[in-house]
């Protein structure tokens, strides 16, 4: 998927074009668990550099790692907000002070859908 010069192809279910548009927020909040199960509110994410972005939920039943799904297989990234698994607590603020597509999952349930992506834009 291009959008002007940049090019992002899907990722975890998610692509620029499906992804909420909420570029023009400053704080922006992903919820999961509770009464949204095993799911990330939302999934797909557009927002702006320098936005600041808070995540809630039980991260102990609901470990957080960045990376992708593909075809059955957890592949978790080596850099980016996401890198390092959050698995206590019940929140975490990011300070997204850079661009680019950054994928994640629950780790215990990424196979079954749990997934999403953030991108990042200027």
């Amino acid at each position: 998927m291009c959008h002007g010069s940049v090019c992002v192809a899907e990722v975890n279910g998610c692509d620029l074009d499906n992804a909420l548009d909420w570029t023009l927020m400053s704080t922006v909040t992903i919820e999961f668990g509770g009464v949204h199960g095993s799911n990330y509110v939302p999934r797909c994410l557009k927002v702006s550099q320098g936005t600041e972005l808070t995540i809630s939920g039980s991260f102990s039943g609901h470990p957080l790692q960045g990376g992708v799904v593909e075809n059955g297989t957890r592949v978790p990234a080596t850099t980016g907000p996401f890198a390092n698994v959050t698995n206590s607590g019940t929140s975490r603020i990011i300070s997204l002070n850079f661009t680019g597509t950054y994928p994640y999952y629950c780790v215990p349930h990424a196979l079954g859908g749990m997934t999403g992506a953030l991108f990042i834009v200027p």
